[in-house]
């Protein structure tokens, strides 16, 4: 155990830098407080893994959609041996070896999420104050030898540990310098004034923040939906944190996946999975089966959580190549369909279903970000029912499945 009279982020600094010096190999256990722990798993002095903190799966599952959009996160399977205190990182090398991911999309998530635990580690380091020698701030226990997986490690995947450092510090700094030290990218935003709200903003971005803040979301997980910074979503929500029409909450972490049971109103399509056998919808939905075919990560995430949410069931399609077996086998009662997509476009594959005669009944939505008049009458000729302009409104949405479903049934 090492504890010292150093403030701790310069302890910490210390310390990591002479374990690539020694070139260590083995598992670090950093200790802030009694609630709060991070572990890193160094080999030769460079990083594998990294864990712990606030949102662990929170950040797992974020960082694995966005850098690897073809796998969902909620259905892998595993042996029971490889559900370790490392499960997240197994999977990562099950992808690899399984051929179900490149190696560049794993390397991409496993330093995205080590970056975020580093930096996690420096702002919660930054927030305590200097030990006194009776008090120590901070501990740090060594465990030689030990690694994150009895699988191996993803040899290409190793990070060099002060280059990750040195990175994650300029972070810190440009956080710590735009008046951010003690906002926590984990906290989740959440709109305390809605009337307060549109008044001080213009009408789009009033309707942006309303359908993306709800709460259930942090910082991070709003800056993987933007496509931006988290730095820079954070610095654009603080006016209105300082006049606290946006107030600023803890969010618990997600489950750990359940890896041998599927959720009980969420359907995945056997070509997410990878698995040769398909499941059918779970007997449990009461409520219709709504398909959403968009290769946005991102769109997919935000329907699912609406519709699981008002209890439909969900079926997420990434693919348009595989969309119109998956909708033949699970007959939805409504689809929402993204415009633009690779290979074939939300014309083409609304034009497909209509010519199949278990679907020609079946309701489409056009989902896109364009929303002219060509737009529209093109989508009427193919076929579909209704036209939707992106971003994603739970309200709207929920109005158009009752319109389209309930009032149906």
């Amino acid at each position: 155990m090492v504890a010292s009279a150093q403030h701790p982020i310069d302890l910490i600094l210390s310390e990591l830098g002479r374990y690539a010096q020694d070139k260590f190999t083995g598992k670090v256990t950093i200790n802030l407080t009694a609630q709060e722990q991070w572990v890193l798993y160094l080999s030769i002095g460079r990083l594998v893994w990294a864990m712990g903190g606030k949102h662990p799966v929170r950040r797992w599952r974020r960082h694995l959609l966005k850098h690897c959009p073809q796998i969902n996160p909620g259905q892998m399977s595993l042996r029971q041996n490889d559900l370790t205190e490392c499960w997240d990182y197994n999977i990562l090398v099950l992808l690899v070896r399984r051929q179900l991911s490149q190696t560049e999309p794993v390397l991409s998530t496993i330093q995205g999420i080590v970056s975020e635990v580093v930096f996690d580690i420096l702002q919660n380091a930054s927030l305590i104050p200097r030990a006194t020698s009776a008090i120590p701030a901070i501990s740090i226990q060594e465990s030689p030898g030990v690694r994150p997986s009895h699988l191996g490690v993803l040899q290409n995947s190793i990070l060099e540990l002060e280059g990750i450092v040195e990175t994650v510090q300029r972070q810190w700094q440009q956080w710590e310098t735009a008046g951010l030290k003690s906002i926590s990218p984990n906290v989740a935003p959440v709109i305390n004034s809605l009337p307060e709200l549109e008044e001080e903003t213009s009408p789009n971005v009033y309707k942006n923040l309303v359908t993306l803040i709800t709460g259930k979301r942090t910082l991070r997980d709003l800056a993987w939906m933007m496509k931006q910074d988290a730095i820079d979503v954070t610095r654009s929500l603080v006016p209105y944190i300082q006049q606290r029409i946006i107030g600023l909450h803890s969010l618990p972490d997600l489950p750990i996946p359940s890896f041998l049971t599927p959720p009980a109103n969420t359907v995945t399509p056997p070509q997410e999975r990878r698995r040769p056998t398909p499941t059918p919808p779970p007997k449990s939905v009461q409520k219709a089966l709504i398909a959403c075919i968009d290769d946005s990560p991102q769109t997919r995430q935000v329907m699912e959580e609406i519709f699981t949410e008002a209890g439909y069931g969900f079926l997420p399609i990434a693919d348009s190549l595989n969309a119109l077996p998956l909708l033949i086998q699970y007959k939805p009662q409504l689809i929402f369909l993204d415009l633009v997509m690779p290979i074939a476009n939300g014309y083409e594959l609304c034009a497909q279903i209509r010519r199949v005669a278990q679907l020609e009944k079946t309701p489409v939505i056009i989902l896109t970000g364009r929303d002219g008049i060509v737009d529209r009458v093109r989508a009427k000729m193919v076929g579909a029912n209704d036209f939707m302009s992106k971003p994603i409104d739970a309200e709207r949405v929920l109005k158009t499945v009752q319109r389209f479903v309930e009032t149906t049934s």
